[in-house]
């Protein structure tokens, strides 16, 4: 029974990210993926859901990720 959340794992370790989101989906979570904070704002269309993130990561760290999000008027439930 797959849930209607989506966890967006975001991460540049391939490793990490492919990792996490099979453990995700094993635990019948829907889980998609991106390789920087920078891939996850350029998508399209994000839905809306939960936030796992790499700390440490090039060009955009999951802080600063953080901070735009809140910047641009999202807020967590």
């Amino acid at each position: 029974m797959t849930t209607d959340t989506i966890i967006h794992v975001i991460d540049d370790d391939a490793a990490v990210r492919d990792s996490l989101a099979f453990l995700l989906e094993t635990a019948d979570l829907t889980a998609r993926t991106y390789e920087s904070a920078i891939a996850f704002l350029a998508e399209p269309e994000r839905p809306a859901g939960c936030i796992v993130t790499d700390i440490r990561m090039p060009d955009m760290t999951g802080i600063e990720l953080a901070r735009r999000l809140r910047e641009s008027g999202l807020t967590c439930l």
